[in-house]
């Protein structure tokens, strides 16, 4: 019985590793670079509503390759040691190169200990290819290595530091799924031969950005929010997202964040009509309770959809749900809506169709460049300035800031230009501001939004900072202008006691 059970283990330890490297290149080749972070976080919160096409495609590329690399050796394994065991003698193994001969004559523990060194070395081989590709070394060491720099820089969104304006604006707050500023070519700031956004960069001229990077036209640099509802928590926050590997939020306390004060709950507090739109099911990644938990939004997304007859029950265009072409629309009567109401309102979307893989060509996609993912860039960046432009033209649109941005760097595993040479950030400009820039170069993150959106609509934000970011209306320089990008990352991706305690599961968050 042990001889049976060690076979068993080693045999688990064996598909395991296998599976493992094999999940390892399938995450790389599908989303580029990728965070341990983000597969922590994904294992520990509800899946629903994720693409089926990723599931058939891990399927494909992940667990079957896993599976026949396991029955093949461990078919050829067994197959020589029952060889070995039968002859129960010598076997002579015959080694020729060129005019050189080796006879080598192996016993069964002979065989048996060359084969556990060739094993060992395989699982080695696999396990260092694994690390590479993910980073599991550096996510472990900072899992055991603590940092304050989060307590020590924290501001707490309390009403005291701010004044809204008598007459409160509206916010229209447009994610731009993957949305990058190096799409643009490298006159206008970006990474490409060809701008894929012309229409997004012609936006930004004629509203407000800010003098970010050294040559004052670089993006909002994504930090450690490398995926959607991480970067979310960033610009709604101040805050990274970081889940432990050991226990998560969600599952100990039915909440998400419970401890932190986001844009929505200000905004709630102040009077406003909160709503999420998304196309996709907003359940997926625990984004509906991260919004309802934090501003009692009113969540719109692929199931209000079916609820509401706006697509047939069976609707299935081979993507997460609503194409963008429908979602606009659907916005502009929300938003109408809205607009009717008594209260100041913050509508939120979420577009989809340039997520990976290669994004969603729909009908009104026109083919202008060679490869998929480009035009479908170009197909969001020409609906989303027509959308914007429509809200230009409503009633209410004298009242109402509108910031446009990208979630975080697209995860199409190589499309961007990425040789290290340039820092891709996530596009970004704001409409019919309340506030002026000061003349001030940033770097800034993704954080930064939260008090930059606040300022926008005209709150006076003391000390000109909130969660981790620092309103870039403002002379005051950011935790990266003042550390340096690479250090706020490392402290960041540390264990934050904090954080942990404090924000991530609200334990003491009434004392601090």
């Amino acid at each position: 019985m042990r001889v049976r059970a060690k076979k068993l283990s080693l045999s688990f330890l064996c598909f395991f590793t296998l599976l493992c490297y094999f999940s390892a290149w399938w995450a790389v080749r599908t989303y580029g670079s990728i965070s341990m972070e983000e597969i922590v976080f994904h294992l520990n919160v509800p899946l629903d509503g994720v693409n089926t096409e990723y599931i058939f495609s891990y399927l494909k590329t992940a667990l079957l390759p896993a599976l026949v690399v396991f029955v093949i050796a461990a078919a050829v394994f067994g197959r020589c040691c029952l060889y070995l065991r039968r002859r129960k003698t010598y076997t002579c193994l015959d080694i020729r190169f060129g005019q050189k001969r080796w006879l080598l004559d192996l016993t069964d523990r002979t065989f048996s200990r060359a084969m556990a060194l060739l094993l060992i070395f395989g699982l080695v081989f696999m396990a260092a290819g694994t690390d590479s590709m993910l980073n599991i070394g550096d996510y472990l060491y900072n899992q055991f290595h603590k940092s304050s720099f989060i307590e020590e820089q924290y501001v707490k969104p309390e009403s005291s530091l701010l004044s809204f304006p008598e007459k409160k604006r509206n916010l229209v707050y447009i994610y731009l799924e993957s949305m990058e500023k190096t799409f643009e070519d490298r006159e206008n700031g970006g990474n490409m031969e060809e701008n894929a956004i012309p229409e997004l960069t012609e936006l930004a001229k004629q509203n407000v950005t800010f003098q970010l990077g050294p040559d004052g036209s670089q993006g909002i640099l994504p930090l450690t929010s490398t995926w959607t509802i991480a970067a979310m928590v960033a610009q709604t926050s101040g805050l990274p997202l970081k889940i432990p590997v050991e226990k998560n939020s969600m599952s100990k306390y039915g909440s998400f964040l419970p401890g932190a004060v986001t844009l929505g709950e200000v905004l709630e507090d102040a009077g406003y009509r909160n709503m999420l739109m998304v196309g996709s099911y907003a359940s997926f990644a625990g984004r509906d309770q991260y919004f309802k938990d934090h501003g009692s939004y009113e969540i719109w997304d692929f199931g209000t959809a079916k609820r509401l007859d706006k697509v047939p029950d069976d609707y299935n265009i081979g993507w997460w749900g609503i194409e963008d072409e429908k979602l606009f629309e659907y916005a502009k009567e929300e938003l109408s809506k809205l607009a009717a109401g008594s209260q100041p309102f913050n509508f939120t979307m979420l577009t989809v169709d340039t997520h990976n893989p290669n994004g969603y060509v729909c009908r009104l996609c026109d083919g202008q460049f060679e490869d998929q993912y480009s035009n479908v860039l170009h197909c969001s960046s020409r609906q989303t300035v027509q959308f914007v432009q429509w809200i230009m033209e409503q009633p209410w649109y004298e009242n109402t800031t509108v910031v446009v941005t990208g979630d975080h760097a697209t995860m199409v595993s190589g499309y961007a230009p990425d040789d290290g040479s340039y820092d891709r950030g996530v596009y970004y400009c704001f409409i019919n501001p309340a506030a002026v820039p000061a003349d001030r170069n940033h770097t800034a993150c993704t954080m930064d939004l939260f008090p930059t959106t606040l300022a926008a609509m005209g709150v006076e934000i003391e000390g000109d900072r909130l969660g981790l970011g620092t309103n870039l209306f403002s002379e005051r320089g950011t935790i990266v202008d003042e550390f340096g990008q690479e250090e706020v990352i490392s402290q960041l991706n540390m264990k934050s006691e904090f954080y942990d305690s404090v924000l991530l599961y609200g334990e003491e968050a009434e004392e601090k």
